[in-house]
């Protein structure tokens, strides 16, 4: 077995270099193809990563927000029914949030905003580290602002950053998360978000931790009846609510699939054009008693190290885009990972690997089940 798939392996090389032109253009597609999947596929894992990071890292029992909200920006809770719903006996801690996002007045960039009572509050939960300055003051017109943020829009601790266009607020700190989507924010108190957003009764979202977990399902029906606006989620089901980020995460799916499958098209045309090309070369390698297998493996062969090696290009190619995407695109930081990761990087290199075989299935089995007679009778 060792022998037929070894001797399988340099009959493919010897062809791939043969028709070496054939051969770059199809590594060329098939690795568009793995860095589109591995870039969809990275961004809809990451941004899901991230959300379920921060429930659980936060210990959130439930989350409320808009009943007919799409995603957590066009969610509003009005401010009775903040406190009325934090009045209840059943929470140990309450988080209301406040988020929005904003246009840089140079770069015209979006950046994102949060906004909270404190921030120990989100710095516990959330493992932020202050790297340098201190925390904002409430009552004061003070925001921390991530570093990397900072180093791109070249500001220090101490500057004033107009966040519109008749209020400046001072940077008096600069931090760092291990979730993504926070190094592309401001975080200030939930007054001055409001003031920033504009929405003196902006309140989007709230994170509840109960004194008894159990009691999760009872809470989340006692709010949903008292308030018919509002939904109650479970924690670990929120991600499957965001209605804008589901609806997408179908789309880049579809792409993602879409893509593997062309290249499983790219790699089968190439291959059945390869067959009839070397009608003469099977029926001499079956007339001289080369198994099937043997020419089956030529083929497979062939198709994998092709895949492979498109796979590999295009992995790189994604690191690429990734890169130059988070340093252009300040906006998109928030829904984008910082690298691909390693499991990105296995599940591509599989899926370019099963894209090989499976690009290879049929021609490879219409060229081994060519009878050698009618193979020979078939050259012109």
């Amino acid at each position: 077995m060792q022998e037929i798939f070894l001797s399988g392996f340099r009959y493919a090389v010897r062809n791939i270099l043969r028709s070496w032109l054939r051969a770059t253009l199809t590594v060329i597609s098939v690795a568009l193809a793995i860095s589109l999947y591995a870039f969809l596929t990275a961004m809809t894992a990451s941004y899901n990563q991230q959300m379920s990071s921060i429930i659980r890292k936060g210990d959130v029992d439930i989350i409320v927000q808009s009943k007919f909200s799409a995603s957590p920006l066009s969610s509003s809770i009005r401010p009775g029914q903040v406190k009325k719903i934090e009045a209840s006996p059943e929470i140990k801690s309450s988080m209301p949030v406040v988020i929005g996002k904003i246009r840089t007045q140079k770069e015209n960039n979006i950046i994102y905003v949060f906004g909270l009572k404190n921030y120990k509050q989100i710095a516990q939960k959330l493992g932020l580290t202050l790297l340098d300055g201190k925390p904002y003051t409430v009552g004061k017109d003070e925001i921390l602002m991530a570093s990397k943020l900072m180093h791109i829009l070249a500001y220090r601790i101490g500057s004033r950053f107009p966040v519109t266009n008749d209020l400046n607020m001072t940077i008096v700190g600069a931090y760092s998360s291990w979730i993504s989507m926070l190094n592309s924010t401001l975080i200030c108190s939930a007054e001055n978000a409001r003031r920033i957003l504009r929405r003196t009764d902006k309140t989007n979202m709230m994170f509840l931790t109960l004194k008894n977990p159990t009691h999760t399902g009872r809470l989340m029906k006692e709010i949903q009846t008292n308030y018919p606006d509002l939904i109650a989620i479970k924690s670990g089901e929120f991600s499957s609510h965001i209605g804008i980020i589901k609806n997408l995460a179908y789309i880049l799916n579809i792409v993602a699939w879409s893509a593997l499958l062309s290249a499983v098209a790219i790699l089968m045309n190439t291959f059945l054009v390869a067959v009839n090309e070397r009608t003469q070369e099977i029926g001499i390698l079956g007339a001289i008693g080369w198994p099937k297998s043997m020419i089956l493996s030529i083929f497979t062969a062939e198709s994998i190290l092709l895949a492979g090696t498109g796979g590999i290009i295009g992995l790189l190619m994604a690191s690429g885009i990734l890169a130059y995407i988070r340093s252009v695109y300040v906006s998109l930081r928030f829904y984008l990972p910082d690298s691909l990761g390693i499991s990105i990087w296995a599940m591509s290199m599989g899926m370019s690997l099963v894209v090989g075989v499976a690009g290879a299935m049929i021609p490879a089995m219409l060229a081994a089940n060519k009878p050698i007679a009618k193979a020979l009778k078939d050259v012109h």
